[in-house]
């Protein structure tokens, strides 16, 4: 991909519930709306699986294996790991229920960090879990606040409280290379689904009433920077995601409110739609190879499946 090619930003907003993903490999996708919640195959163009979307489970965050094979629920008091096209359980780990965590891509090891608003004894610290045991692999302090890992498996990368983005060696944890930011302080972390770009997400001139909310872009894995966005004043950033080609959603709220008050506010700029219909793009995410455009429905429960290069559409129900 062109690093000459700009930017745009997507200033989310909406339910926190409605998400849509692709696995890194690009073939399944998962879809969660208030009142579904399932894997779709994105090249089938079919309902692989649906799940139970019980509130009273309050699902806290979900992400499939690099395959697709394997997905992870975050639970308030546990992490469940299904088979995702069978539904079978293959282990609960219990204690494990943060919703900042990054899977392998051969879904055997969770890389999990507490949120802040989890327990401050934890807070920052890395914990390693084997997907396929529940057991605790190794945990180190690593004062982070979010992580991801590349889609090749190779890098581990953390968003940390002093405003560096780290990278550590997925097996042995050792730190491999620091990039400093321009925030006080990151809260968010992702690559793009093809590995070519990092984000990261935080906050600069913190104060006890006040902060201003940035992200930064970076190339991978030349680890360039390729463009700021922000600050923007008294907002924080709670998510950055890369979407498509050259186009960065982020998920921002007011400062220092804890509810689902995301911002309303949209800004759309340099979006891939000449081979279709231009729609409320917060909802679209491309596939790895962008030879795929997926559109969330969530008022009708359903994923509309796009082909970037002739334009036709599928539409799945989310529900069978």
């Amino acid at each position: 991909m062109s690093l000459t090619l700009l930017f745009g930003i997507i200033l989310a907003s909406g339910s926190q519930a409605d998400s849509i993903s692709f696995s890194y490999r690009g073939d399944l996708l998962l879809c969660r709306t208030q009142s579904a919640f399932a894997v779709v195959d994105g090249r089938l163009h079919k309902l692989v699986r649906n799940y139970p979307n019980d509130p009273a489970m309050r699902i806290r965050a979900a992400r499939l294996s690099g395959g697709g094979e394997t997905l992870f629920l975050s639970t308030d008091d546990s992490m469940i790991v299904y088979e995702s096209r069978t539904g079978r359980c293959k282990c609960t780990i219990k204690d494990l229920w943060e919703t900042n965590f990054a899977v392998s891509p051969d879904g055997k090891k969770v890389f999990a960090c507490p949120s802040w608003s989890g327990s401050s004894s934890n807070f920052g610290t890395l914990r390693v879990v084997d997907a396929e045991t529940g057991n605790m692999v190794k945990e180190a302090a690593l004062r982070l606040a979010d992580v991801d890992i590349s889609p090749d498996g190779k890098y581990l990368a953390g968003a940390c409280l002093d405003g560096t983005v780290r990278f550590w060696d997925p097996d042995t944890l050792a730190e491999t290379a620091k990039l400093k930011t321009s925030a006080s302080t990151l809260d968010t972390i992702a690559f793009s689904n093809d590995g070519n770009f990092l984000v990261a997400g935080g906050a600069s001139h913190v104060t006890k009433v006040s902060a201003e909310s940035m992200v930064e872009v970076w190339s991978f894995p030349d680890k360039k920077l390729v463009r700021t966005f922000g600050p923007a004043s008294d907002r924080t950033t709670i998510g950055v995601t890369i979407i498509a080609p050259g186009i960065v959603r982020v998920t921002m709220m007011n400062f220092g409110w804890m509810g689902d008050g995301i911002d309303p506010a949209i800004s759309i700029s340099n979006m891939p739609v000449d081979k279709f219909d231009h729609r409320d793009l917060g909802n679209w995410i491309w596939s790895p190879d962008h030879k795929t455009a997926a559109e969330l429905s969530p008022g009708e429960d359903a994923v509309v499946l796009v082909d970037t290069a002739t334009g036709e559409s599928h539409s799945v129900s989310l529900k069978g």
